[in-house]
């Protein structure tokens, strides 16, 4: 085997981390955490409001340290019920947490 001179292509791989087909993968990565945590919410929250209020949105992350600086495709999980991070934080119920692992594991 000849010698390789491999080089990275920076403007490249940040092209890709932002373009829409990354975006995408992540808002679909994101759906499968949103359909997790409204099984889970709906097994303790009485009236269904917690569990109705979810969503998943598209978001731009914008890194601002080291080398590769700049805007990413991402997706947000989100609940927007007014009490919300009441139930998530102070009485432990950590559904958000809690789909981490069905968001990354695919």
């Amino acid at each position: 085997m000849g010698n390789v001179d491999y080089r990275p292509d920076r403007e490249g791989m940040a092209a890709l981390a932002a373009s829409p087909g990354v975006g995408a993968a992540c808002v679909a990565a994101a759906g499968r955490g949103l359909v997790a945590a409204e099984a889970a919410a709906a097994r303790f929250a009485k009236s269904g409001e917690y569990a109705r209020s979810f969503r998943v949105r598209p978001a731009v992350v914008h890194l601002s340290l080291g080398r590769n600086r700049g805007p990413r495709a991402g997706a947000v999980l989100e609940n927007t019920a007014p009490y919300a991070a009441t139930l998530e934080y102070q009485q432990g119920k950590h559904v958000l947490r809690d789909v981490i692992d069905v968001i990354e594991r695919g």
